[in-house]
């Protein structure tokens, strides 16, 4: 048979069969183009700068506390987080509750950062 007879037998796909559903596994959606977390406090624990940035520019509340009453903010201080706390600080998060914890952890140089951003 020739090359032209033989293209002729094979099957073709139409788009209906060539088309997968659109599926998204667990790895994809953490690494494709979906948000890493869910909420600012898991973001603020993990320490991870960028998806705290990633989820303030979607407008999640800066100062939402978590169950104990602690924010964002006061979690980054605790922790001794600068990054995350500057990033918290000039999303417009509370200074104040903040230097508190600053304070008992005896961190000067967390409490000149709040205190640069208003906490008293």
């Amino acid at each position: 048979k020739s090359a032209t007879a033989k293209q002729k037998q094979a099957p073709t796909k139409t788009v209906a069969q060539s088309a997968k559903p659109a599926t998204a596994t667990t790895s994809e959606l953490m690494h494709g183009s979906g948000l890493k977390y869910n909420d600012l406090m898991t973001a603020v624990l993990n320490r991870d700068v960028a998806g705290v940035n990633e989820l303030l520019r979607l407008g999640k509340w800066v100062d939402k506390p978590d169950s104990r009453g602690r924010t964002p903010l006061m979690v980054a201080t605790a922790q001794g987080d600068m990054p995350t706390a500057e990033a918290l600080l000039r999303a417009g998060a509370s200074p104040a509750p903040a230097v508190r914890v600053a304070d008992e952890r005896s961190n000067g140089e967390m409490v000149a950062l709040l205190k640069r951003y208003g906490g008293r």
